[in-house]
């Protein structure tokens, strides 16, 4: 295993995420069983989340990649800010019947939206920028000026949704004058490609092991 580079390391651990578990356990033990977590790794750090109905993993590369929150999913990747959530769609969008992912997405952003301008106290201009991702699937970028009455150093927050299941996979980055429009979008474009949904979980204990292998 000496010679098995970060990259071969951080593929092949991927490439056990959806063996098949052969258990009925309840949720409550599977979610004892197999934990959530943030490993790091050669290249950054691959986020396993193990929530019964809600499983998935996500890769988080860069040079300097550092969780910044022990209390929500949130890091710094190259001195840009990223936080992952995943809402259910059922608590926004109670009757999903005969509609599709756009509209699914634009229902969760306007939601979101209608949060926040109850939070800032203020009208706020969204901008939204449908993707389609390299593997069809649809995903909706958006933003907004954060109001001057928040006096804050932020400029912009920014957002790529993806339809996940029964949940929504929400990025969610910042615009600074440190960190441009440009750089925000990328990180957010880029970890969505990442994006591995499963309907059984994901063994985070094994996977550290092959990382620990020399």
């Amino acid at each position: 295993m000496k010679a098995m580079n970060r990259l071969t390391k951080l593929a092949f651990a991927l490439s056990l995420i959806f063996l098949p578990i052969f258990c009925g356990a309840a949720a409550a033990q599977q979610k004892e069983d197999f934990p959530s977590g943030a490993l790091r790794t050669d290249c950054g750090y691959l986020l396993v989340w193990n929530e019964p109905g809600n499983y998935y993993t996500l890769a988080i590369p860069g040079s300097d990649v550092r969780q910044t929150s022990t209390e929500q999913i949130q890091f710094s990747v190259d001195g840009v800010f990223l936080q992952v959530v995943t809402p259910k769609i059922a608590s926004f969008l109670k009757d999903r019947k005969n509609l599709d992912a756009k509209s699914v997405l634009a229902a969760h952003r306007d939601w979101e939206a209608s949060f926040m301008e109850s939070e800032y106290k203020e009208k706020l201009k969204i901008e939204s920028f449908p993707q389609k991702l390299p593997g069809g699937e649809d995903a909706l970028l958006w933003q907004f000026d954060v109001p001057a009455s928040a006096k804050s150093n932020v400029k912009k927050q920014t957002y790529l949704a993806v339809v996940k299941g029964d949940y929504i996979l929400l990025l969610g980055s910042i615009v600074t004058e440190k960190i441009t429009e440009k750089a925000s979008h990328r990180l957010l474009l880029l970890t969505a490609l990442s994006l591995r949904a499963s309907d059984r979980p994901t063994d985070l204990m094994k996977i550290q092991e092959i990382f620990k292998m020399k």
